[in-house]
């Protein structure tokens, strides 16, 4: 970590490192003030530890203080010049930060505190040329990853279990193998493909193993390794036809058509329906001579009562009917319960009527829709500043939409379109 040989009492070569291991620390050159502060240092860390030199102890010494200080542990924005438009931009250092933790969800490189440094951080253009370039580099695809873990919510693949007396293959390595083949997804469609939103949504490919292929009835020879291979585009589309959100939003022994209608309607079309009154039976009705399928089941229970059929009929129910043909595992299925599995539906989502034969139909209908996209680009600008959107974003948000929508929703033209607003580079004048 040193940039010099001590010589004498190697406080001029301490001087150095406080200068160059600040900047990457604090992401930006040290003040005068602080030059000075952390340099007095080493002479302080002499006999505070039981090893190393006295010139290591003093570069421990300031190592301590450095990664105790605010300005590492936060992304500190002190800029104070208003301008015209009554905001306050951000300096060349600070929008490096903000560049990098969106993303690389790291520090910046070398190379984007020599642009800060020169200034080319100041245009619109300056920050485009460095967002282009952050997104060409392998890094780029942590963040993206993390985006799209916490919005499928996979997480939930970890603690997955299912009734093995019905699902015998199902075991840890399974939904490990779910997750996987998720992520490997996303980094394909963006990264490889460079695709849009709907190929998100649709596109009938995916990453498998032999495990994974054994539960698409997929033929050919797989192995532990994953590779890309082609679905029927007549039963699978997308991330929402893949078993790692199939699986996680169903139960042990069954579908739900409740949790996996919820979860649409929420995290892909942004119409979060009401939470549930206390006191409910959650126990479906048992099978019967009327009630056959699951579907039968899920009808009887919540459109009974008024209060219920008032958020489950034409809001939960009918997107969570679209995936009848996947069991809890994710696998397809023509009957349930010996009976034939009806997917279609008509679903209300704000002033949205969708009807649909099937989850295919239904998704294919989202991936192409200004309700959906719009969803996809609220979530990335929660995620992208850290924060929900309050009702002052919303032109914001109306002009990346419009921008986006005319480029075809791109999702890396999208992160970049994120970087240049209004929102990313300056900050108000009282926070």
């Amino acid at each position: 970590m040193l940039p010099c040989q001590p010589e004498g009492d190697g406080s001029q070569c301490a001087a150095q490192f406080v200068a160059e291991f600040g900047r990457r620390a604090f992401r930006r050159p040290l003040t005068p003030t602080e030059q000075t502060t952390y340099s007095g240092l080493f002479s302080q860390g002499a006999g505070l530890y039981p090893e190393g030199t006295p010139f290591e102890q003093g570069i421990r010494f300031i190592i301590e203080a450095m990664l105790q200080s605010g300005h590492f542990l936060y992304r500190v924005e002190l800029s104070d010049s208003v301008d015209s438009g009554k905001v306050i931009p951000l300096a060349g250092y600070e929008l490096a930060s903000r560049l990098s933790y969106l993303l690389w969800g790291s520090m910046p490189d070398d190379a984007l505190l020599a642009a800060a440094e020169a200034g080319e951080l100041d245009t619109a253009e300056g920050v485009e040329a460095q967002a282009r370039r952050l997104l060409d580099s392998p890094k780029a695809e942590a963040p993206v990853a993390d985006f799209h873990r916490q919005w499928l919510e996979l997480d939930k693949v970890d603690n997955l279990q299912k009734n093995t007396d019905l699902y015998p293959e199902f075991n840890k390595a399974l939904a490990h193998a779910m997750r996987e083949e998720t992520q490997r997804f996303v980094r394909h469609v963006v990264f490889e493909l460079e695709g849009d939103y709907a190929a998100l949504l649709t596109a009938p490919v995916t990453f498998v193993n032999a495990e994974l292929a054994a539960l698409y009835g997929l033929q050919g020879q797989f192995g532990a390794e994953f590779t890309e291979a082609a679905l029927d585009p007549q039963k699978r589309a997308g991330i929402l036809t893949q078993p790692s959100f199939l699986a996680t939003h169903a139960y042990q022994s069954m579908s739900s058509p409740i949790f996996r209608g919820a979860f649409v309607q929420k995290q892909i079309l942004c119409t979060p329906p009401p939470p549930p009154p206390g006191g409910i039976d959650p126990n479906l009705p048992p099978l019967g001579d009327d009630i056959v399928t699951t579907r039968d089941q899920v009808e009887a229970h919540t459109q009974q009562d008024p209060y219920c059929a008032g958020c489950h009929k034409g809001i939960i129910n009918p997107p969570g009917f679209a995936f009848e043909h996947y069991d809890a595992l994710g696998k397809w299925r023509d009957l349930d319960n010996g009976a034939p599995v009806d997917a279609s539906g008509e679903a209300v989502s704000g002033s949205w009527l969708l009807s649909f034969t099937d989850a295919v139909d239904m998704v294919g209908q989202i991936g192409e829709s200004a309700n959906g996209t719009r969803c996809y680009l609220t979530n990335w600008f929660r995620y992208g500043y850290g924060r929900d959107v309050a009702p002052i974003d919303r032109c914001t948000i109306d002009a990346l939409d419009a921008e986006l929508a005319a480029s075809g929703y791109n999702i890396k033209e999208l992160l970049v379109s994120l970087t240049l607003t209004r929102t990313f580079r300056f900050r108000a004048v009282e926070e």
